[in-house]
This record gives C-alpha cells, sequence and structure tokens, in this order.
C-alpha cells in the first residue's frame, strides 16, 4: 500500500488521510481529537495504525479494523477484496490508545520523529527535553535534558538505535545511541556568535613523521604535525575558542579560558600552538598537543582590552594592539 494514501496534520489541530489518486471505495478520514496544533503524523509499518502527536504533548493512536460477518470471517463483496489497498477494504477507524506526555503545563512538543520498523517515536520539547516512545504500548524508553532551549529537529537512525537532536539556539548537535547510553557526536558553537577566525599554516613534514603518521603508535608531535593546516580556530562573543578539523568539519577541542569576547586569533608559524586576544585584557596561549592554556599575558595596568594579535616568524615574539590604541 506504499504510495497509495497520504496522511496530513497542521495547525488546524486535525489529522487528514486521503488518497494520492482516486479509489473505489475509499472514505478519506478527517480525525479532530486533538486540542492543539498537531506536529506529526505517521503510519504504521502494517499500514494499521495511524501515529499522530500534538504540540500539547497528546499522543494519539488510531486504527483501521477489518469488518467480519457473523462467522468471524471477512466480509467477501466480491472475489478481490483481498487484493484491494488496506483502506478500501470494509471497515471502521478506532481509537485504540491517548495518552499525555511531558508533564509540565508549559513544556510543548516542538518536532517529532517516527521509525516504522523499530516502532519508535522520537519527541523534542520547548525546554530542551527529548523522549523516545515505543508504540503502540505507548512505553517511555528514554528521557534526557540538552539544556533549556527549545529543540528544533530530531531524527531517528535507520534502525532506531540512534537518535539526533539539535539546538539552533546554542548551535548543539547529539547523537545519541539510546541502547547503550552513550554519545556518538556531540557538536556545539559558538552562543553569540563568531567574532574571528584563523587557519592553521602549513607544515612540511619528513619522510620518518609520514611513517609514523600511518601507524597506531605514533607520538603526540607526530599526530600534531598531521593536522598542521588542517585546523580552523574560531574565536566567540561568548569567550571561547574552538578548533575545527577542516576535512571533517567536526570541532575537537573547545578552550573557555577567556571571560569576555575573543577579538584575535592566530597560530604560530610552527603549528604548534595558537594565541588568542580578548577583551578579559589578556592575551592566552594554547598548546595543541596537551590542548591546555600554558601562557598568560596580561597588561600592567590590567585596563587594556585587546583587539589584534601578531606573532613573529620564530614564534617567540607576540604582540597586541589595544581597542583604545
Amino acid at each position: 500500500d506504499d504510495s497509495l494514501f497520504v496522511a496530513t496534520c497542521g495547525k488546524d489541530m486535525t489529522v487528514r488521510l486521503t488518497s494520492v489518486d482516486r479509489l473505489d471505495d475509499f472514505q478519506p478520514l478527517w480525525l479532530c481529537e486533538h486540542r492543539s496544533p498537531v506536529r506529526g503524523v505517521f503510519f504504521s509499518k502494517d499500514m494499521k495504525h495511524l501515529y499522530s502527536m500534538s504540540r500539547d504533548g497528546c499522543i494519539l493512536s488510531i486504527c483501521y479494523n477489518l469488518k467480519e460477518d457473523e462467522e468471524g470471517e471477512p466480509k467477501k463483496a466480491n472475489e478481490n477484496v483481498a487484493e484491494r489497498p488496506l483502506y478500501c477494504r470494509p471497515g471502521e477507524w478506532k481509537i485504540a490508545n491517548k495518552c499525555f506526555v511531558g508533564g509540565e503545563v508549559f513544556q510543548k512538543v516542538m518536532r517529532c520523529a517516527f521509525d516504522a520498523d523499530a516502532r519508535l517515536l522520537l519527541a523534542g520539547f520547548s525546554t530542551g527535553v527529548f523522549m523516545l516512545f515505543e508504540v503502540p504500548e505507548m512505553n517511555t524508553l528514554q528521557k534526557m535534558s540538552l539544556g533549556g532551549s527549545a529543540l528544533d529537529v530530531v531524527s531517528l537512525g535507520a534502525k532506531g538505535d540512534w537518535l539526533a537532536v539539535g539546538n539552533a539556539e546554542i548551535g548543539q548537535l547529539l547523537v545519541w545511541e539510546w541502547r547503550s547510553e552513550t554519545y556518538i557526536l556531540k557538536q556545539q558553537g559558538h552562543h553569540w556568535g563568531v567574532q574571528c577566525v584563523a587557519y592553521s599554516p602549513a607544515a612540511g613534514s619528513s619522510l620518518s613523521q609520514r611513517k609514523a603518521m600511518s601507524t597506531a603508535d605514533s607520538r603526540p608531535e607526530d599526530k600534531g604535525s598531521m593536522l598542521a593546516g588542517r585546523l580552523l580556530a574560531t574565536g566567540g562573543y561568548d569567550g571561547k575558542i574552538k578548533l575545527f578539523n577542516s576535512q571533517s568539519g567536526l570541532c575537537f577541542v573547545t578552550f573557555a579560558d577567556h571571560t569576555a569576547p575573543v577579538s584575535a586569533l592566530c597560530f604560530t608559524p610552527q603549528g604548534n600552538a595558537v594565541l588568542s586576544a580578548s577583551l578579559d585584557g589578556s592575551v592566552r596561549a594554547f598548546d595543541l598537543l596537551r590542548y591546555r592554556n600554558f601562557r598568560t599575558f596580561a597588561s600592567p595596568d590590567g585596563l587594556c582590552q585587546f583587539s589584534s594579535l601578531a606573532v613573529d616568524s620564530g614564534g617567540e615574539i607576540v604582540a597586541a594592539s589595544t581597542a583604545s590604541g
């Protein structure tokens, strides 16, 4: 029955079932059971159930039951009844289950996703909470919080083992393996935007370094050389510095030592450290091998707000200018 019927929902608080093409003996469905805008509607794998979820946390399951005669056998108006699409056979829709989730009145459903094969329903709420349910039993399998901001996107993996949730306000993406309760991926951008960026310099490597990088027991120094020319550093208004692998696009380390917006960034010519200037009046140096703040410079009076930064070709002398000149 795939691609023969379309289920729709919307702000009018209704769920509608229609056919793509005109079909004999098909009766369109118009469900008015919800009391708030419907966030999503989904077919079960056997097409016998329709699951819908509304903004107020109401999960509704309706089932299509075929009509039977007095002996308990399906009616056979003609020999081709069994070959018709399910919804074109004699039957009726009934509410199989209805429940409310979320708890708090102010907690609203923002997004939902469904995996028909795994029979899993995922819901993301306005309070940053996401919940995973098993249908049609409506059992709660998982409940977690991603913070206090509304979730803007939720999705389930192909087999229902992984779930992904995203938050645009804080720039966060989480991929979670719910059965083993482990993180697959966790990424987060800057809260209030990016102030400055810097690209790591390309550094040539020797033949011995390239051989070491191809082995599993390579040294940290060799791994640092391997990333040379592939790192992108970003400084944000939130005072954080993030390092990204430009090939994978993933952030692998975050420095949160500054207490004010980061105004400038630069890498040492050797590519083994990144320097940052901030409006908090400090210039900091971060080691790219051990990922730590190993040096901090500050103005004598502590009243300066640095706005730009430079380092000499030897990586030994650092110059920074203030916003006031």
